[in-house]
């Protein structure tokens, strides 16, 4: 019975032993989890902001482009208005010339 009563009170300081060690290691697990998404959540939120931030470059770009595609159109049209005022330049020359030979 001695020895029955011995070997539970060993049991039962082995069993302390290791609940207490496992209880601090699940304590220092949680910690270091919570820690961790701690910086998850940080870097979440920095990279919604690179997110944002991108978000906004990209429509200035698209401003940009559209606004370049309006201005080459607007070039486009002064160039062939300009053609167009060199052929009627030119016209007019000829007919000039033409008139003044016949003077």
């Amino acid at each position: 019975m001695q020895k029955t009563c011995k070997v539970l009170v060993s049991i039962m300081i082995i069993c302390s032993i290791t609940y207490v060690s496992y209880g601090a290691d699940f304590n220092e697990l949680n910690k270091q989890k919570n820690d961790i998404q701690s910086q998850l959540d940080e870097k979440n939120n920095e990279l919604s902001n690179v997110n944002d931030e991108l978000t906004q470059n990209l429509q200035q770009i698209q401003k940009l482009d559209e606004n370049i595609q309006t201005i080459e159109k607007n070039l486009e049209d002064l160039n062939t208005e300009i053609v167009n005022k060199e052929k009627e330049t030119s016209k007019i020359e000829e007919e000039l010339e033409l008139i003044t030979r016949k003077i």
